[in-house]
């Protein structure tokens, strides 16, 4: 009987044990971790965070009181958000004519604006727009605020509205009567984006260049069409234009910090719990839930390296995470919440679409009769092999719906 009652003891007292283990980092977590450097300096970042400071200060002097104020941990919300709007007292342009590109009474209107109105626009944002140039000059980007739930994200408002205006100083030319111009003007500011889209190591910075370089190559299409041109063909993407793997890694180090803090935190089920911490170990174990995160990231990473139709099939197959809902049951609700989103790589996907129609319909080479394989509907060539319903790998290449 003594034997059963000591067996007995001994499995709680491992059962106890057990339930307070947490299993080892994965290796290959910790070389995603290593990707993210994040005592890097950079002269953009804070540049760019300081893209509204007052007339005649140095937005890279401002930027980095910008993240000073960021970073004092005993500084409430509230007070922040004070300390940013006297910093930052100039605000970027708004109004129709930065509505979204993608939508086709937004490009309609566009090409209704009279050049008077376009140039007055564009004089009277001079201010960003020399800042947007310098910005794109420095040919580096990278965040140095460490990631985590607090982390501060450069604001890419300012950077969009600029972008706007250089698209409405190409949309002028066109106007007037100067297609050439306008389209040289084009083809030089997306060299430009593609190179900063390449620097970028968050998700939200590749997503808004990706964004800014779709709508010129729809703008660029639509001009070509209009007046029945040629032009070079534009280079596919390269693998280093769409390599997202630091700004995941990112992510990934966001999320891991973020797990590390719950670990054992008394408001683990709700804020302002008392749990213990012996009893939140036993519900949650932050290296568990991090390496399961593992092969969806992987996952992930290796989807903005295929093509279209590579892509469609692919994403379709995406793992599913890691489940352990006896030893880890709040960590298995945490990973379907915190999953990477992969709108980012859809948009990449997208633009590798629109420049291989854009390559058919107008290259030189193809002698404008390549067109076999497209689809001409409202407004838009789309790549004849997919469903293009919400024609998001089309090219623009009128203004109103045909």
């Amino acid at each position: 009987m003594k034997i059963w009652i000591t067996a007995a003891i001994a499995l709680v007292l491992f059962g106890a044990w057990f339930s307070q283990q947490d299993d080892p980092l994965d290796p290959e977590v910790k070389r995603w971790l290593s990707l993210v450097d994040a005592d890097a300096y950079s002269p953009s970042y804070l540049y760019l965070l300081g893209m509204g400071a007052a007339e005649g200060q140095d937005p890279a002097v401002v930027g980095k009181k910008v993240l000073e104020v960021h970073q004092q941990g005993d500084m409430d919300v509230e007070r922040r958000q004070h300390e940013r709007k006297t910093l930052l007292p100039k605000k970027p342009p708004d109004g129709e004519a930065f509505c979204s590109f993608k939508q086709t009474e937004c490009v309609a209107y566009l090409f209704d604006l009279d050049v008077a109105e376009i140039r007055h626009l564009i004089m009277s944002n001079q201010w960003l727009i020399v800042r947007n140039n310098r910005f794109l000059a420095f040919g580096e980007f990278n965040t140095m605020s460490k990631p985590g739930s607090d982390a501060y994200i450069a604001q890419y408002s300012y950077l969009v509205r600029a972008e706007r205006l250089e698209l409405l100083q190409a949309v002028a030319l066109y106007l007037q009567g100067d297609a050439r111009q306008a389209l040289d003007t084009i083809s030089q500011r997306i060299v430009q984006l593609r190179q900063m889209m390449s620097d970028q190591d968050t998700l939200i910075g590749v997503a808004a260049y990706t964004v800014l370089i779709t709508d010129l190559l729809d703008l660029r299409s639509l001009i070509l069409h209009r007046e029945s041109l040629a032009s070079s063909a534009i280079t596919s993407l390269s693998q280093n234009e769409t390599d997202i793997r630091v700004a995941l890694a990112r992510e990934l180090t966001m999320l891991y910090n973020l797990l590390k803090d719950l670990d054992r935190h008394p408001d683990l089920l709700e804020i302002g719990g008392e749990l213990p911490g012996w009893q939140g170990r036993m519900l949650f174990k932050p290296h568990m839930t991090i390496n399961a995160e593992l092969p969806w990231l992987e996952a992930i990473s290796r989807l903005t390296m295929l093509t279209p139709a590579q892509y469609d099939l692919a994403v379709e197959r995406l793992p599913s995470l890691e489940e352990h809902w006896i030893r880890n049951p709040v960590g298995t609700v945490l990973q379907g919440v915190a999953r990477s989103e992969y709108s980012t790589v859809r948009l990449l996907i997208n633009l590798k679409a629109k420049i291989d129609v854009f390559n058919q319909l107008y290259s030189e080479r193809s002698g404008l009769s390549d067109q076999s394989n497209i689809v001409f509907e409202r407004g838009y060539a789309c790549p004849g092999d997919i469903d293009h319903k919400n024609y998001e790998r089309c090219l623009r290449v009128a203004v109103m719906s045909q």
